[in-house]
């Protein structure tokens, strides 16, 4: 039997990568880009396609989109 590893909302960094943002939405690597390419998903460029995912900012598009 595997193991499922949680990881606390308050336990994760500031600023996510991309995969980190999937573990917490418990989505797929995949998936966590085609939401990202989503109009209005919170996200910082670091140059070319490299990003990172305010947390913060994320927990209110969440909350936005659970409302809409």
């Amino acid at each position: 039997m595997s193991k499922t590893n949680f990881v606390k909302w308050e336990d994760a960094p500031d600023l996510l990568r991309p995969q980190e943002a999937a573990v917490l939405l418990r989505i797929g690597k995949n998936k966590i880009y085609e939401v990202a390419n989503s109009k209005g998903f919170p996200k910082v460029y670091l140059g070319g396609k490299c990003f990172l995912i305010p947390k913060d900012l994320l927990f209110q598009w969440i909350e936005k989109k659970a409302k809409s």
